[in-house]
């Protein structure tokens, strides 16, 4: 429908509704497929030790086949969403991977919660500096940058993200 959803003065578009619900629905997937089911648990073995792994009997190409194939598939659904609510233009595409480096790198490389509050985060940051500091002091693109300066100043406290785990080897 062309009409948007509107609740509590907010303004939000059946595709953007679409999105965000297909992306929770993702999320939840992957969360108890990881804690929950064999094979999710094999690939965080897998990911853990590979040796210790194949000792007990799991096939190591097995779960990285696997894992190529659930990159695939989250990444294809992440096309997908993002196309239905921006469109399909290089232009505006090409700077996603940017955007979501520091999102990755702040919530932490294991850790899918720490993903969806870095995503948070960093899109509140963002927006707040190109809604403040952009054209206020002559300044432009500080929405670009200053997820980049949150995240180096973070890095210095916290060095595995916000809920990146230190494992002594």
């Amino acid at each position: 429908p062309e009409t948007p959803i509107s609740f509590a003065g907010i303004s939000v578009s059946w595709t953007q509704m679409v999105g965000v619900i297909t992306t929770f629905v993702m999320i939840g997937g992957f969360s108890w497929f990881f804690k929950k089911s064999t094979l999710g648990i094999s690939m965080r073995a897998v990911s853990d030790d590979q040796l210790a792994s194949m000792s007990i009997g799991i096939s190591v190409p097995r779960v990285f086949g696997l894992a190529w194939a659930m990159a695939g598939l989250s990444a294809a659904a992440a096309g997908a969403i993002i196309g239905n609510i921006t469109g399909i233009n290089f232009d505006t595409l090409h700077a996603f991977g940017i955007i979501v480096f520091p999102v990755v790198i702040l919530g932490g490389l294991d850790s899918i919660l720490g993903a969806v509050v870095a995503g948070i985060i960093m899109g509140l940051i963002q927006q707040f500096a190109s809604g403040y500091l952009d054209g206020n002091w002559g300044l432009n693109g500080t929405g670009e940058v200053m997820p980049y300066i949150i995240l180096l100043i973070i890095l210095l406290f916290k060095p595995h993200g916000l809920f990146g785990i230190h494992e002594i080897e």
